[in-house]
């Protein structure tokens, strides 16, 4: 994930949720923690410019320290596809 670095505003937090696409349904409601945990060590994430401020089951909130921010997250499973949304919160000018 990368901030818009010409962003005048920054939101206060963004929570980012990832789940395996499904064929039938809704991924997110259909993810289960044996599916990935990002609190877990398998999972690396690096955050440049955000701070995390939160990491639980398929969620991380990250708090956008400058605009441009780079959040980089792997370790999932190859072989599936991961569907992934952002939803900001907040903001200041």
């Amino acid at each position: 994930m990368i901030g818009n670095p010409d962003a005048g505003i920054l939101p206060e937090e963004i929570i980012v949720t990832a789940a395996h696409d499904v064929r039938r349904g809704n991924p997110f409601k259909k993810y289960r923690t044996y599916d990935f945990d990002v609190s877990s060590i398998a999972i690396n994430k690096t955050a440049d410019g955000c701070e995390i401020v939160g990491a639980e089951g398929n969620s991380l909130v990250i708090k956008p320290i400058k605009p441009g921010f780079v959040l980089t997250v792997t370790g999932f499973d190859i072989e599936r596809d991961l569907i992934v949304r952002a939803n900001a919160t907040g903001g200041e000018s």
